[in-house]
């Protein structure tokens, strides 16, 4: 049987698809307690529970959160899991001048 998923993917009025994902729930709330054991503000609000918009300005402040995931944290599916939303963070941030948002879809 297949874990729930958490879908994160940029927005911008609808789900892009091509750039969207689907992670095990399980390592987005890995992810999360290792966050919030680590102050990251951004990174410990991914819920799978609740969806969540990071805006421009946040994903900036999210890339340095999981740079850091990617450097510090000791579960390699976690790291996995941050490089993949980071991917989608930094585009988030290069396409500064639409109205693009990156979603985090909780069940």
């Amino acid at each position: 049987m297949n874990n729930p998923t958490v879908l994160i993917g940029l927005h911008d009025g609808r789900l892009i698809q091509e750039n969207s994902i689907e992670i095990d729930e399980n390592i987005v709330l890995k992810l999360q307690e290792f966050a919030k054991k680590n102050s990251l503000n951004y990174a410990s609000q991914m819920d799978v529970l609740d969806d969540l918009m990071f805006n421009h300005s946040e994903c900036q402040e999210l890339e340095k959160e999981l740079n850091y995931i990617i450097t510090y944290a000791e579960e390699k599916a976690v790291k996995i899991a941050s490089e993949r939303i980071l991917v989608l963070t930094q585009i988030c941030i290069q396409k500064k001048n639409r109205r693009i948002k990156l979603y985090v879809a909780g069940n």
